[in-house]
């Protein structure tokens, strides 16, 4: 229903747009505070942890209007993207749109500190299979194996914050005279 109200290609277009942003700006401020983090001498898990969390922060800001809109588009399947948008900003302000911030960042900082370093350590030991067995010429990961590491760093990660994510879920869903809002 969510498709049909705002039409199929608009909705992958918009979603794969706004996605596509939150994600360059994630592993942006990602990359950027993990080197610097190692250059004043972070041990690469803590580099690593200190960088997904920066990130993380950074990418919500676009991550969480998004997540509010589509948590609402679900809830509500008989509105419309812009009815949604422009009920929010009448009714709440743009901190409609940012209702769940606090709450979103406190579900996806445990996320990406488990996610992160687990890809990381990942990554390092296939390579050091790889080198070890020559597997690849210089060590380097497929790009199967790449995927895989991703994989299941956010299963693993994915697995231990679900709770966190039904309770981002219910207080975005909240309506403005609650208190919901954290």
């Amino acid at each position: 229903m969510v498709v049909i109200n705002c039409g199929a290609l608009g909705c992958c277009i918009h979603l794969c747009t706004l996605s596509s942003f939150a994600a360059a700006l994630f592993f942006s401020v990602y990359e950027a505070g993990k080197g610097s983090a190692l250059h004043l001498g972070a041990p690469a898990w803590l580099s690593s942890m200190i960088a997904a969390s920066l990130g993380e922060i950074a990418a919500c800001v676009v991550r969480v209007p998004c997540e509010v809109v589509k948590q609402r588009a679900q809830h509500r399947p008989h509105l419309s993207i812009s009815s949604i948008i422009s009920k929010s900003l009448k009714n709440e302000g743009i901190g409609g749109l940012y209702r769940g911030y606090l709450s979103t960042i406190f579900r996806e900082l445990p996320f990406s500190l488990i996610q992160y370093p687990v890809w990381e350590l990942l990554k390092r030991g296939l390579e050091k299979h790889n080198r070890r067995h020559g597997t690849t010429p210089d060590g380097r990961l497929t790009a199967g194996q790449f995927a895989l590491c991703g994989a299941l760093a956010g299963a693993i990660a994915g697995g231990c914050t679900t709770p966190l994510d039904v309770i981002k879920t219910r207080i975005m869903l909240a309506e403005v005279s609650s208190r919901a809002s954290l």
